[in-house]
């Protein structure tokens, strides 16, 4: 046995752990864990950029994969499954064998990994992982070289530019800064090369230092060292950034570079709530769902394109459009879509002002599937349909009469919810008008109010609803103000109508009702939710289950996360939105602003009182970014310590 006392510091844990197995190697992966935690947290990228763009380094290093460049799949393993389903198409792939075409996934990652194993080298190239699985299959040199070719086509076709980090580099080559690009990869240079010149961020003037070219790795520091003698550099001259933790960050700060950490690439956690039927572990693929692998690739592709915008809050709002809104509203669409083809129902009008963006998602679709839905805007408001209003039920009726509600077609109107007053309101307004049709079909995201009673005035809930006995009635009703931040309409709400000098009836709509942070805000929004949309292959529209267990499941998650523990990004972000609750846009306030001390005392306090609201729309918003000692004020056991002391109060003053 060896002697320990000659072995000094972390080698003689090591040698415990390895050899005299004194240290349970679970303990050895949890430290392992908190220094990547620490570091993640210490040199993230988003929290360093204006250092980042400040300090004069010599040497600007990038890695490549998950940092300036991403695949269009969620996993990068993703790219092989790929390549099965284009052998099933390729005629070129006809003398392939049959096993090998049809499981590629599984043999090209058990390729690699004994390429791997069987290697005296720091990495593999591409070559060694198709002679492996030559050997497997007796392929021909014909066969293996085109296998290689159609792989790295395949890697070509399938990039995707990170704008973020090619806005950054874009910066660097105007300043005459020097860029070189590192990565433990096996493709040749002269690909890598060229899908940096695809997306635009290569120069001639920069280099490109791979693991197979130098036999050098990140992941052991001594592809870093290689770089540090052919710049002819210190390593505190270099800034690197990567998204791998460990070989981009701990290695490279280790050797004294100052690194950062990119993660943007990585699926986030709504991603991730998608994703949770497709896990990557190590290097083998458990489950593939093609379907969920395209909507949460989707999201993610949407999201990247966040880096565009130069303010922090537009970026949020635009992500909260791309993981959130996104997938909660085009499947909320296609569920109306599917009803309204099984009612035969010719016309859909969506209602001012939520009805707005479901409008545009509702147009991009029926495009996609090509359907012939007449799909219309209606400008309308609890006040202007309120039979008791100043607004005439005349006035009302001709301009309901213009847009064709009076017409011989089935037809049906879309709101989120909640109560389904104002449907109410449209059926008597159209009964004392006269008009033909007296059937209505009403489509809402939820209903917190049973009123199906009338045959003729029938509403439909796509994910809640108060008789349903499924799960989902909570998170729905405890996510309606937040939903309706994400429908905000772009316009005011609508007072009454006019007529203008051509005779056609307009709507007259209240102005100032919103500040330049929350239009901005509304704009990026729905970027992130076209973005969504523009990423999703239109074949996923007649096989995406939206009804189904699963789908309802991951839409209640996302909404739950963002509910009752968003980021203090997100919980500032849509905090400062105004909003209101009231009817005609009156005492607009932030949805969540943050809370002084004496505030959340009276909030929990004045439980019982009418005019609470005031306060936040949104408790845990007001609570995460409020921090400090006023979380424990806002937590929901103080708060109800505080209720049971203003109720109290209320008798004593009573009395």
């Amino acid at each position: 046995m060896k002697n320990t006392k000659s072995i000094k510091g972390w080698k003689r844990v090591n040698h415990f752990i390895f050899n005299q197995k004194c240290i349970p190697w679970f303990v050895f992966q949890k430290i392992k864990e908190i220094k990547e935690s620490k570091a993640s947290f210490r040199y993230k990228f988003d929290e360093n950029i204006d250092y980042i763009l400040t300090f004069k380094a010599k040497v600007y290093s990038f890695d490549i994969f998950d940092t300036i460049i991403t695949r269009s799949t969620i996993v990068p393993e993703g790219i092989f499954l790929i390549i099965q389903k284009e052998f099933k198409n390729c005629k070129i792939a006809f003398n392939l064998p049959r096993e090998l075409k049809d499981n590629f996934l599984f043999f090209r990652i058990e390729s690699e990994k004994k390429a791997r194993k069987a290697t005296c080298k720091k990495e593999i190239n591409i070559y060694d992982i198709y002679n492996e699985l030559s050997k497997n299959f007796n392929l021909s040199v014909s066969t293996k070289n085109f296998l290689i070719n159609f792989e790295i086509e395949q890697e070509l076709k399938h990039i995707k530019v990170v704008p973020q980090i090619a806005n950054l580099i874009n910066f660097l080559h105007a300043n005459n800064r020097r860029v070189i690009y590192v990565s433990d990869m096996y493709l040749p240079e002269n690909v890598i090369r060229k899908m940096l010149e695809r997306i635009g961020v290569f120069k001639d003037i920069d280099r490109i230092y791979l693991s197979n070219e130098f036999n050098a790795t990140k992941a052991d520091g001594s592809l870093f060292l290689q770089v540090m003698e052919e710049e002819q550099c210190l390593p505190s001259e270099i800034i690197h950034i990567g998204d791998n933790i460990q070989s981009d960050v701990i290695r490279s700060r280790k050797k004294g570079i100052n690194s950062f950490y990119f993660t943007d690439t990585h699926p986030n956690r709504y991603e991730n709530i998608i994703l949770n039927d497709i896990k990557s572990t190590g290097d083998n693929i458990l489950y593939y769902n093609s379907i969920w692998e395209e909507i949460a690739k989707a999201s993610k592709l949407a999201r990247l394109n966040a880096g565009k915008y130069t303010k922090e809050y537009q970026r949020i709002f635009y992500s909260i459009g791309a993981n959130i809104a996104g997938p909660i509203l085009v499947s909320y669409v296609l569920w109306i879509i599917k009803k309204t083809q099984e009612l035969k129902i010719k016309r859909l009008y969506f209602i001012a002002r939520d009805g707005q963006i479901l409008l545009e998602i509702a147009k991009r679709i029926n495009k996609f599937l090509g359907l012939d839905i007449d799909l219309r805007y209606l400008y309308g408001s609890r006040q202007t349909f309120n039979l008791n209003s100043n607004t005439s039920i005349n006035v009302v009726s001709k301009y309901l009469e213009q847009e064709g509600l009076n017409d011989k077609i089935r037809w049906a109107i879309v709101d989120l919810g909640w109560q389904g007053s104002l449907q109410d309101s449209l059926a008597k307004i159209i009964a004392l008008a006269g008009f033909r049709n007296r059937e209505i079909y009403g489509f809402y995201f939820g209903l917190i109010k049973n009123n199906n009673d009338d045959p003729n005035n029938i509403k439909m809930a796509y994910f809640f609803n108060l008789g349903s006995k499924d799960s989902y009635f909570q998170i729905g009703s405890d996510f309606i103000t937040i939903l309706e931040v994400l429908t905000s309409a772009n316009h005011g709400t609508t007072l009454s109508y006019y007529q203008n000098i051509e005779g056609r009836w307009l709507p007259k709509l209240r102005s100032n009702f919103a500040d330049s942070y929350s239009m901005m805000g509304i704009e990026c929004l729905r970027n992130g939710i076209y973005a969504f949309l523009d990423n999703l292959p239109h074949e996923i529209f007649n096989h995406w289950d939206f009804i189904s267990e699963t789908t309802k499941f991951k839409l209640a998650t996302i909404m739950k996360f963002l509910q009752y523990s968003p980021t203090i990004k997100e919980a500032v972000t849509l905090g400062d939105f105004y909003y209101t609750s009231s009817p005609g846009d009156v005492n607009l306030k932030p949805f969540a602003p943050k809370f002084t001390l004496s505030k959340a005392l009276i909030y929990g306090i004045s439980y019982y009182c009418n005019n609470r609201k005031g306060y936040t729309y949104w408790l845990e918003g007001s609570r995460k970014r409020s921090g400090g000692v006023l979380n424990i004020f806002l937590s929901w056991r103080c708060q109800r310590l505080l209720r049971k002391l203003g109720l109290v109060l209320c008798r004593v003053i009573n009395e």
